[in-house]
Formats: structure tokens, C-alpha cells, sequence
């Protein structure tokens, strides 16, 4: 792949005055209604009740911020009630939730569409890039053996490009390291492609792939590379990451956000043989299987569309749900990023948004070691909306004291926001059972999903999802050439 220049063209709507007397008045209402802080207010104006992007101010339908506060504000509000969504499904684990319709129900008028223009502002270099953008993306790494194939007849290429053979549709062949080669089927080279005829699909390990597949030694074993068009890789990320039948206006958000966080990893961590992997890490990617109308229309209808801050790409982190609130990176990591800053969250109907785990002695003894028979479990430092930073175990044999990710790894815990209550009987020292009561699913920093898809439920674009959870955050769009 070669070098090449990632034009970025900055996005922005055309809107009315948001100072009209009739908006402002009624905006103040609604204010004092709710009784709103001033942090509560900057985030309803970062939602789009008046961002100035490039000179212009994005606002909802028909210019009036009265109407766009009210609907935040009501949402807002609706946290005491808990009103249920009907219908949905938890976003990473894509099975189907039965909801109650939604008693509160109110309409919401349409969104205005908004008028874009782009204006080139800048050339950003970001290499290796290409007309049509191409990911690597590593999907084994280091393996003994690799089962790979293709869904029409394909080209064997060795290292040089020169065909060398074809593979027959449908059959799996197990490629391995041969004295230091790829061996696969009578073929031995220094690394192999594998190139499906027509619209074929590459399969790699255990489901299929678009793209191509690229075989060299590496870590001792076989690496499997696809190579795939950056836009065809999304339509797979983004049903991995969020349910493929959710609002058009969250997925669009969850496009966007993915699109921005892959090439802000891809600068940063790629390196000779690729440019993302294919895990949590990086973003979830397992082919075609997660492809679906809801993911193309998505990707489709913001096709280059990202997300920067100060001319770069940001780090567009999600996660499933917050559990009310999300976090600033820095309480939850060391680096501080002025666009991931802390702002309510719309997720009380999630189904992660509460839950509870409990643990026996046994089992707590299994998991977490060193210490004997456990005491208690006492968070010692929490960030400001109550994520755990580091927690106190103390036994009847020692103490540890460890990180809350530490803890949520060993116990499988939904996230680090949670409390710890020891079950036992008048008289009894040692416990016979804990309980965690926690809230979330995820790292509550950056974007939450379901906080969008509730946004998006209640008439929101993408634009000011996006433009809510990523504060001070442009929406640009990509152009390579």
C-alpha cells in the first residue's frame, strides 16, 4: 500500500438566528422549569441546542432551541420516572429484550434535514492511504494453522503477486508454517494471497470475509491479514457494536464514532503487517455475519463522515451504557482529551442499566487469591460519578488492595461502577456470600449506545448525539485521493 493524502473537509448546517426572541423566552422557561445547572445547560447546548461549528450553529427542526431544550430537558427529567422502550435489544450482546411500550409516549415532529456544506480546509497526512481506502485488518495472528477458502474460485498469489495457483469454492484448506514459509495445499511461499473471482467472499478461521486474504509468517506461526474497503469493514463493525435494527439515527452516530475511532488507532498503532485487529481492543469485527439493511443504510448515508478536534482525528471511544452518567477520560485513564468530558446520560431504560451479581465464599476465594477467607471488599478511591479506581480485599490471611478493573476482570463484572455488600448471620465473622450491585456496561467513557439510541428515539440526528457526547468535537468528512 501506498502513501497518500486524507483530504478533510469540515461539515456544517445552515440554520436560523438562535437568538429570536421567541426562542430565547421560551428556552429560559424550560430552564427554570427543570432547574438546570450550568454544566446540565452546556451539555444540552452540545447536544445542538446552539453549537457553533465553522461559523454556522447546528440546532434542531425549525431553528427553535425552545423546542430542542424542551425534548432534552424532558428526557432529563423522565430519569425518575423510568419510562420502558419497547422492543429493543441490548446493544453488543444483539439478543432481543421484551419491552412495555413506553407510557409516557409523546410525539416528536420531524427534524429539519440540514443543508452541509463543506469547505476544504486542510490536508491531513495519514499513510499508508489510497483512492479506495483499504484496511488490513489481522483476524489470527501467530497461529500453528489457519483454515482458509473462498466462496468462488480464487487466485493463489505468492509474494511477488505472480499466480502460483487457484483454490476451488467452498473448501477449506489449512495453511501452516513450512521452514519458515506458508505451506497451503501443494504451495509453499515466503507469504501467500488469496483472491476471490467476481464478488466472492475470503474465509478465514471460522466465518467468511470481504476483501482478500494476505498469509505471512509471523510470531512464530501463521498470520491471517484481510485486506477490506474501509466502508465495507464498517458495515460489519457497526452490527457487531450496536444492534443492526435500532434507529437509523444511532447507527448513522455508531458509524461515525467507529469510522473516527479506526483511523485514530490506525495512525497511532499500526504497523508493518497491519493496521487494526479484530478484537475489543480495537473494535469489533466478524465479517459478513454482522452485516445487515440497518448497517449499509448507516454507513452508507455518512460515508466518510468523521469526527475531529483541532484538525485530528479524535479518539471516538463508546461503550454499551454508563449507568446515568459517563465519565472524563482522565478519571478513568491517565490522558485527558478536552472532547471526552463527563455529561448525563440518556440510559435508564438499558437493560444493563442496573444489575447484580453475587458470589459464595468459595467461589470469591477461587477468583481473587492471597487472601483467605474474604472479609470485606471496600472501594478506597472512585471517580466523581462513582466508578471504582482502586478497592480494599481484606481476608482473614492478608489484605490486597487492587485496581477496579482488576476486580471486574476476575469477577466478569458489566463495569467498574459498583458497590459490594457481605451477606451474613448475626454472630458470623466470616461471610457467607457477597453481593455487587452495580450500574453500566462498559468503560462509560465517550459515547454510550444505548444513551444514543434513546436520543435517536426521541428525535434526534446524529449529528447532535454525537455533537453531545464528544463536546467541542466537528464533524468532518474524509476524501481520499
Amino acid at each position: 500500500m501506498s502513501s497518500g493524502l486524507l483530504f478533510i473537509s469540515f461539515i456544517s448546517t445552515l440554520v436560523e438566528d438562535p437568538r429570536s426572541p421567541d426562542k430565547g423566552a421560551s428556552y429560559g422557561k424550560t430552564n427554570q422549569c427543570c432547574g438546570f445547572s450550568n454544566s446540565v445547560l452546556f451539555c444540552l447546548k452540545a447536544a445542538g441546542l446552539a453549537v457553533s461549528v465553522c461559523g454556522a450553529t447546528i440546532r434542531p427542526e425549525r431553528g427553535s432551541t425552545s423546542e430542542a431544550g424542551a425534548m432534552l430537558a424532558q428526557l432529563l427529567c423522565k430519569r425518575q420516572q423510568k419510562a420502558p422502550i419497547s422492543d429493543v435489544r441490548e446493544s453488543r450482546a444483539v439478543t432481543q429484550v421484551q419491552r412495555r411500550e413506553d407510557v409516557n409516549t409523546r410525539t416528536t415532529k420531524p427534524l429539519k434535514r440540514c443543508l452541509w456544506t463543506s469547505i476544504l480546509a486542510w490536508v491531513l497526512m495519514i499513510a499508508p492511504a489510497q483512492a479506495s481506502l483499504v484496511l488490513r485488518i489481522a483476524i489470527q495472528e501467530g497461529v500453528k494453522e489457519v483454515k482458509v477458502g473462498s466462496s468462488t474460485n480464487a487466485i493463489v498469489r505468492d509474494g511477488a503477486g505472480r499466480a502460483i495457483g487457484e483454490l476451488k469454492p467452498t473448501k477449506g484448506f489449512a495453511a501452516e508454517l513450512k521452514s519458515g514459509k506458508v505451506a497451503l495445499a501443494n504451495w509453499v511461499s515466503g507469504q501467500m494471497w488469496i483472491e476471490p473471482k467476481g464478488e466472492g467472499y475470503v474465509w478465514i478461521g471460522d466465518r467468511w470475509y470481504r476483501g482478500r486474504t494476505h498469509l505471512i509468517p509471523h510470531k512464530g506461526g501463521i498470520t491471517a491479514i484481510n485486506y477490506v474497503n474501509f466502508e465495507e469493514y464498517l458495515y460489519s463493525v457497526i452490527g457487531a457494536e450496536m444492534n443492526g435494527n435500532w434507529p437509523q439515527e444511532a447507527l448513522k452516530a455508531q458509524a461515525v464514532a467507529a469510522r473516527s475511532y479506526a483511523l485514530n488507532k490506525r495512525q497511532e498503532n499500526s504497523n508493518n503487517f497491519y493496521d487494526l485487529g479484530n478484537d475489543q481492543f480495537w473494535q469489533v469485527y466478524q465479517g459478513i455475519k454482522t452485516e445487515s439493511p440497518g448497517t449499509y443504510a448507516a454507513v452508507d448515508a455518512t460515508q466518510g463522515q468523521v469526527l475531529t478536534y483541532n484538525g485530528q482525528i479524535i479518539l471516538a471511544l463508546f461503550h454499551s451504557s454508563s449507568g446515568g452518567h459517563t465519565e472524563n477520560v482522565e478519571d478513568v485513564w491517565s490522558n485527558p482529551l478536552p472532547y471526552l468530558r463527563a455529561v448525563p446520560d440518556f440510559d435508564q431504560d438499558a437493560p444493563v442499566y442496573e444489575w447484580t451479581e453475587s458470589f459464595s465464599q468459595a467461589e470469591l476465594k477461587q477468583r481473587i487469591s492471597g487472601v483467605g477467607n474474604i472479609l470485606s471488599m471496600t472501594p478506597q478511591t472512585t471517580t466523581p460519578h462513582g466508578s471504582v479506581i482502586t478497592i480494599k480485599v481484606l481476608g482473614d490471611v492478608g489484605v490486597k488492595t487492587l485496581e477496579g478493573t482488576d476486580i471486574t476482570a476476575a469477577l466478569g463484572l458489566k463495569s467498574t461502577r459498583f458497590t459490594v455488600s457481605a451477606k451474613k448471620t448475626e454472630g458470623q465473622r466470616i461471610p457467607s456470600s457477597f453481593q455487587i450491585t452495580g450500574k453500566g456496561f462498559g468503560h462509560a467513557v465517550g459515547m454510550s449506545q444505548w444513551g444514543a439510541y434513546n436520543l435517536a428515539r426521541n428525535g434526534y440526528n446524529y449529528h447532535q448525539i454525537l455533537l453531545y457526547y464528544y463536546q467541542g468535537a466537528t464533524l468532518a468528512k474524509i476524501d481520499v485521493r
